[in-house]
């Protein structure tokens, strides 16, 4: 049985006898050649080195990436490469004409051992980032951002009306409406790089994508609000077998529908408080019982937030919303979609009056006109942080501990300012694993020093 040191780290997290800026000297050293990066030993760094090659070796694959998305578009081109021909029918000589698109994707599908459709998805990408998303393709470049990050990006902006005209021809063979269109949609693209570029540069894939969606909504309302009634007659429910006896039952709804369904039964979930199960499993059962009909109680208290700003509540705006459960996703939605929602009469609804920062979005207070609350602290903190404050993790807040930056043994306040939400991992990666928390501020931003001394900002996404 291996002892409780054969579980430690084969070296201390720093080298006590470098500095930190000796160790960034060293790493800068071992990476000088150009093959250095291919060449170098992580076993021969300290801890800090280790991480810092790790961020070297993604920035490389960034570059890669971005080179990769000029070799495509070399060998297909910038936008669909189209050929005609005349077939003749074998039983009558009536010429038929068919028209080939993109006949390099398949070549490249097969040199890389990738379907075509993979290729397809990674040409529109890579056509997108040298046209109507050069900032982004920039980011991408020079390491600042990942090609996740990139793909998000692509992918949201494909939402703009006036994409299938900027991939599918050369700009000089536009008609004036289409000519339009491309107009409309670079300028919808320009602004949505500005809006979440900058979002990219400094958090993860999942929330860029979160502000992404939010910007379509925002840049395009009306075609946001298109997109929606289009979406909503493509919904369904699948059933999709998976291994080890389970099978995944997907539903494809309206985001405010969803959020409905998913609070009311994990609500019934948590209050079968004496159940042996786990909280999956006894969501899992509720949906079960309610959709055949075997629920127990009908009286099980269930709220729903519906974020949205005043102007849009009373149609003065078309900036979109969100709607969210305590412990789910936030969703972005339609200013129309939550009129809707607060206009059904089937869906009991109160409001409450939050205060955010005009500037950064952070939630400043949370009004209890609504109803009356039980540890409004603990509300407030819940409905500002969203998730674990640790850089990166998505752990929702309800589900997180109440944490003390500052510890309160050691004159750490019991306020906004000091306390934040963290996941039991990371709350115990503070307390005992060298993480630090050097500044928290009320709007639930702060900065983190990991072990080896990198330090980390984070911020709350915006309210």
């Amino acid at each position: 049985m291996p002892t409780s040191s054969d579980l430690l780290p084969p070296e201390p997290f720093e080298d006590p006898s470098l500095t930190e800026a000796d160790q960034e000297a060293h790493l800068e050293a071992l990476l000088a050649e150009p093959r250095s990066l291919l060449d170098a030993d992580p076993e021969s760094l300290t801890h800090y080195g280790r991480v810092e090659m790790l961020v070297q070796i993604q920035q490389a694959a960034s570059r890669l990436a971005a080179l990769e998305a000029r070799a495509l578009t070399a060998a297909a081109g910038l936008t669909k490469r189209t050929r005609r021909v005349d077939v003749y029918g074998e039983e009558s000589e009536r010429r038929i004409e068919i028209t080939l698109a993109d006949e390099a994707r398949e070549e490249i599908a097969a040199a890389l051992r990738l379907s075509p459709g993979q290729v397809h998805d990674r040409l529109a990408m890579a056509r997108l980032l040298q046209t109507a998303l050069p900032t982004t393709g920039a980011a991408l470049e020079s390491g600042r951002i990942t090609a996740q990050h990139a793909r998000v990006i692509c992918e949201q902006a494909r939402r703009f009306d006036g994409y299938d005209v900027v991939l599918a021809q050369d700009p000089s063979l536009d008609s004036p409406s289409e000519a339009a269109r491309r107009a409309w949609f670079v300028e919808a693209c320009t602004e949505l790089e500005r809006r979440v570029v900058p979002v990219a540069e400094r958090t993860t894939p999942s929330r860029t994508r979160t502000a992404a969606r939010r910007a379509v909504g925002s840049i395009d309302a009306d075609g946001e609000e298109r997109r929606r009634q289009q979406a909503r007659r493509s919904v369904d429910v699948h059933l999709v077998p998976l291994d080890d006896g389970l099978a995944l039952l997907e539903a494809w709804r309206p985001a405010e529908d969803a959020a409905r369904v998913h609070a009311a039964i994990d609500a019934q979930a948590r209050s079968a408080v004496e159940s042996p199960w786990s909280i999956g499993e006894r969501r899992a059962q509720a949906l079960v019982d309610a959709v055949c009909g075997e629920a127990r109680s009908a009286a099980v208290h269930t709220e729903i937030q519906v974020v949205i700003d005043l102007a849009s509540l009373v149609g003065a705006s078309q900036e979109p919303g969100t709607v969210r459960t305590g412990c789910g996703p936030a969703q972005t939605v339609t200013a129309q979609a939550v009129r809707d929602l607060l206009a059904d009469p089937g869906s009991p609804t109160s409001l409450r009056r939050m205060v955010t920062d005009s500037t950064t979005g952070h939630l400043l207070d949370r009004g209890r006109r609504a109803y009356a609350v039980t540890g409004p602290l603990r509300d407030y903190l819940v409905a500002r942080d969203h998730t674990c404050r640790f850089p990166g993790c998505s752990r929702a807040a309800a589900r997180s501990q109440v944490d003390h930056a500052i510890p309160w043994e050691h004159g750490g306040a019991t306020n906004r300012v000091n306390l934040g939400h963290l996941c039991t991992r990371h709350h115990q990666l503070k307390t005992h694993g060298g993480w630090t928390i050097e500044r928290s501020d009320p709007d639930g931003s702060c900065t983190w020093r990991s072990p080896s001394g990198r330090r980390h900002d984070t911020d709350p996404p915006p309210f």
